[in-house]
């Protein structure tokens, strides 16, 4: 049973809202927390994926890799100046 929950079944039925007391019974106290003072925004109506590195909210390995080399400090000594930005140019089969 408990593999079978979503997010959807910690909202109270048929509201968006958030269902608590069942979330303090499933949850320790930090994530319980954390969960609740995650916003219900009224205006949304539909949950829908996006990728946060990019404007049109699509993801691509783009996308990831220059997140990752850009704001990983520990890879730091991979930033070696030139032209990268070419090999995303690079017509490659898929």
């Amino acid at each position: 049973m408990w593999d079978a929950l979503t997010v959807a079944h910690l909202f109270k039925p048929n509201m968006k809202e958030w269902n608590v007391n069942f979330i303090h019974f499933l949850f320790d106290v930090i994530t319980t927390t954390q969960i609740l003072c995650t916003p219900l925004i009224s205006s949304v109506y539909v949950d829908k994926a996006t990728w946060r590195f990019k404007k049109n909210g699509i993801y691509s390995v783009r996308s990831a890799y220059w997140d990752i080399i850009n704001n990983d400090d520990t890879l730091l000594q991979h930033r070696i100046p030139g032209q990268w930005n070419a090999i995303w140019k690079f017509k490659l089969p898929t």
